[in-house]
């Protein structure tokens, strides 16, 4: 089979100032608006998003401390179908990136946004 012969495999990273649970709550935040979202682990903090509009394309994304005050975000791309050239000519990875780290980036900048810092009261 050519299936995988335009397979696409990618990854992009972007680094975020903040908390890693603040960082991946706008992370699931942004997926739950713009995608199907299929997996969540707040655990380890990842999470699976499928772009169906886009030929299918699935996205992981990997939320890690840095431990210096600042959280990596790695999104990954995969495709399988024969579109994978299409994905790259379409320059859909890259729409997907930087709408997803613009995304995170809105949500961490406006207040009150992602998870308030402490647990609310409960009554």
């Amino acid at each position: 089979g050519g299936t995988y012969l335009n397979a696409l495999n990618l990854s992009k990273t972007m680094t975020f100032k903040g908390s890693p649970d603040q960082v991946f709550n706008a992370a699931v935040t942004v997926a739950q608006l713009n995608w199907h979202v299929v997996f969540l682990d707040r655990e380890t903090r990842t999470l699976s998003f499928h772009d169906f509009s886009a030929n299918d394309i699935a996205c992981s994304v990997v939320v890690e401390d840095l431990h210096d005050g600042s959280v990596r975000v790695m999104l990954g791309l995969q495709t399988h179908s024969p579109n994978g050239m299409a994905v790259l000519s379409l320059d859909l990875d890259n729409q997907i990136a930087s709408e997803l780290f613009k995304g995170i980036g809105k949500e961490m900048a406006s207040p009150g946004s992602a998870a308030p810092a402490w647990p609310a009261p409960s009554h």
